[in-house]
C-alpha cells in the first residue's frame, strides 16, 4: 500500500493482494470481472462486480501465460465505493466501503496461470527478425529474383492488432503493416495470413508462418505479382516449434 487516508485504512507499506475471478461466457467481449482486494489481515473490499473490464494475455517462453488486467468498479448508490485497477500502470485505487481511501502498487501481470489460452488473442513481447532470399518470382515484382528479404515482426498492441510487420527485399520495404493481428505461441509471434490485396486494404497479400517459406503477391489494375521467399534457419525456430500451442495445451 502507498497511500491511506481512510480512517480505516492499514497503515502505509501494509502488503495487499490483488485476485480476480474473469468469466468469458462466449466467444465475444465483454467479460465478467470479479475482484477482491485483502491488505494485510482484512479484506478490503470482497468479490467487487467491476463495471467494466478487460484482460491481455501475455505468451512467454517457458510460461503459459501471465495476464494484465483493467477495471472499473463505480457503485456509489449502494455505498460499496469506486475502484480502479490498471496493472500495467501497476496500481490500484479504490475509495469506498467502510472509509477506505487507499492506493495499492501492484505487479504489471499476475503470476504464471498453467492452463490452456483464455483468450483468442495473446501478446507477446520479444520482437523477431528473420532473413532469408526471393527464389521465385512471377509477373511484375518489386524486387528481383536472388534478392536479400528481411521480415521483421514487433509487438504492437492496439484495438484488435498485436504486432506490427514488416518486408523488405532488396533495400525496398514491399509489405509493411502497423496494425496487423499474428497468432502468438511460446512467447513469439506465430504466424501472419494477410489474404487481400492492396487495393482493398493498402498492403499486398501476405503468408508468414515462423520457419517456413514466405509468400507475399498482389493483383492491381496495372501490375500483378508473387514472390516466394525462403527464409534461413534459425535456432529459435527449431527450439519453438510452431502449430503446438492450441486452446487444449
Amino acid at each position: 500500500m502507498v497511500s491511506a487516508a481512510g480512517p480505516g485504512d492499514a497503515p502505509v507499506g501494509t502488503a495487499c493482494t490483488l485476485q480476480a475471478k474473469v468469466t468469458r461466457t462466449s466467444g465475444v467481449v465483454p467479460l465478467s470481472c470479479v475482484a477482491t482486494l485483502r491488505c494485510g489481515h482484512h479484506s478490503t473490499i470482497e468479490q467487487a462486480t467491476m463495471t467494466s473490464c478487460s484482460l491481455e494475455e501475455i505468451s512467454e517462453p517457458f510460461v503459459r501465460y501471465r495476464y494484465e488486467m483493467r477495471g472499473v468498479m463505480r457503485n456509489e448508490a449502494e455505498q460499496t465505493g469506486r475502484m480502479v485497477i490498471d496493472t500495467r500502470a501497476g496500481l490500484v485505487r479504490f475509495k469506498g466501503g467502510e472509509g477506505h481511501d487507499i492506493t495499492v502498487k501492484v505487479e504489471r501481470a499476475s503470476h504464471p496461470v498453467d492452463q490452456a489460452r483464455f483468450l483468442d488473442q495473446q501478446r507477446f513481447e520479444r520482437p523477431l527478425e528473420r532473413r532469408g532470399k526471393i527464389t521465385v518470382a512471377s509477373g511484375e515484382p518489386p524486387a528481383a529474383l536472388g534478392s536479400e528479404c528481411v521480415v521483421s515482426v514487433a509487438p504492437h498492441a492496439q484495438g484488435a492488432s498485436n504486432c506490427a510487420v514488416a518486408m523488405s527485399c532488396g533495400g525496398k520495404v514491399i509489405y509493411k503493416n502497423d496494425a496487423a493481428t499474428c497468432s502468438v505461441c511460446n512467447g513469439f509471434p506465430e504466424a501472419l495470413a494477410d489474404t487481400t490485396d492492396a487495393a482493398v486494404d493498402g498492403t499486398p497479400r501476405l503468408a508468414w508462418t515462423r520457419g517456413a517459406q514466405v509468400v507475399v503477391g498482389d493483383d492491381g489494375a496495372h501490375a500483378a505479382y508473387e514472390l516466394k521467399v525462403t527464409m534461413k534457419e534459425d535456432p529459435i525456430d527449431g527450439a519453438f516449434a510452431t502449430g503446438v500451442c492450441d486452446r487444449s495445451e
